[in-house]
């Protein structure tokens, strides 16, 4: 009974047919892949380059303020942030890594589990855009960090630090996996009822030509 189904029995025809969709399904596969994959890079990047214009326009506004240590002026430019659904918190802080304001989203403290201090866990991208003199955005423990250094002539003032919420991202990863399957699963399930029709197909051609008239 196996030996009778198995792939070596089957006819030359069947066997071109049972090839040609399993090499159309493997492309099927392989192309939905590298369009969830591409999609999720095409986001990711564009997320890095707007969290770069955004937190360097913040440190442009708030280099005024900081340089008069206007406190109350800086809190409120934090503040604004607040309409952003991306920012989970923004610091602003002086060359000596004191922390001079602070802005937290209020729906999104809980995302803010870090123990460790400022100072430790993000030292190596805030030294790094300082000496830079310019915004650098990284991703780091499930955020994007962004990066500013806050400077008038050429005179550091101090950094400006923006963390970002990734849930929209990871959402829409979810989504575009999501419709990558059911398209996988409706385009085997039309391959599956096609593949049938054409074996039955030839299965009555077959019979009508061994048929006596």
């Amino acid at each position: 009974m196996s030996q009778h189904f198995s792939f070596r029995h089957f006819s030359i025809r069947r066997k071109i047919l049972l090839l040609f969709a399993a090499t159309i399904a493997l492309l099927l596969v392989a192309a939905s892949i590298t369009l969830v994959i591409s999609e999720f890079y095409s986001q990711r990047n564009s997320l890095t380059k707007s969290s770069a214009v955004l937190v360097e326009i913040i440190a442009i506004d708030s280099a005024a303020p900081v340089a008069f240590k206007d406190e109350n002026a800086t809190s409120k430019i934090l503040s604004a942030l607040s309409a952003n659904p991306k920012v989970i918190s923004t610091q602003i802080y002086t060359p000596d890594m004191e922390l001079f304001s602070e802005f937290k989203h209020p729906e999104k403290t809980r995302i803010e589990t870090a123990t460790v201090p400022f100072m430790f866990s993000h030292a190596a991208i805030v030294f790094q855009s300082m000496k830079a003199g310019f915004p650098i955005p990284k991703f780091k423990n499930g955020a994007l960090n962004a990066v500013a250094p806050i400077s008038i002539n050429n005179r550091t003032l101090g950094v400006l630090f923006i963390k970002f919420d990734l849930q929209d991202l990871r959402e829409s990863l979810l989504q575009s996996i999501l419709i990558a399957t059911v398209f996988l699963l409706i385009t085997f399930l039309l391959s599956y009822v096609l593949s049938n029709y054409l074996q039955a197909m030839s299965l009555n051609r077959s019979i009508r030509g061994i048929t006596p008239r």
